[in-house]
């Protein structure tokens, strides 16, 4: 797989949205997911600028939200983007959180990943949301 740039900013900007709880945003709606990503009641470091959600979410080229997992007791979160180019999918893993999280996601990060090799309760949590 090749990597340029529109690749990689986009990839950078599903990270970006994958620390936000896209909980109220409709699933598959291009324009509810570029409204939700600039609202000022998110986490200012993590919204969009008007001109970023406006590329993210175009309804030829950009992204739409297809399924979102937020934190869960274990620190798992999830989110599932659909290109509206060409339909294909990327899973956009949410990694270890600063703040109300710190605790639970480095318990996980040590005890799941690297004592036992595998975030076992991760992928299972991931497994319960797609069925």
């Amino acid at each position: 797989m090749s990597m340029d740039m529109t690749k990689a900013m986009n990839y950078s900007w599903m990270s970006q949205a994958s620390y936000l709880d896209l909980s109220s945003v409709i699933l598959g709606s291009p324009g509810s997911l570029r409204d939700y990503l600039q609202l000022k009641a998110l986490n200012d470091d993590k919204i969009f600028a008007a001109d970023q959600a406006t590329l993210f979410t175009d309804p030829a080229n950009g992204f739409s939200l297809i399924s979102h997992l937020p934190n869960t007791p274990n620190g798992t979160s999830l989110t599932v983007f659909s290109s509206n180019a060409d339909g294909s999918y990327t899973l956009a893993v949410r990694g270890t959180e600063p703040g109300g999280q710190l605790g639970t996601d480095l318990l996980q990060d040590i005890v799941g990943v690297v004592a036992v090799g595998s975030g076992i309760s991760h992928v299972m949590e991931a497994l319960r949301e797609a069925a």
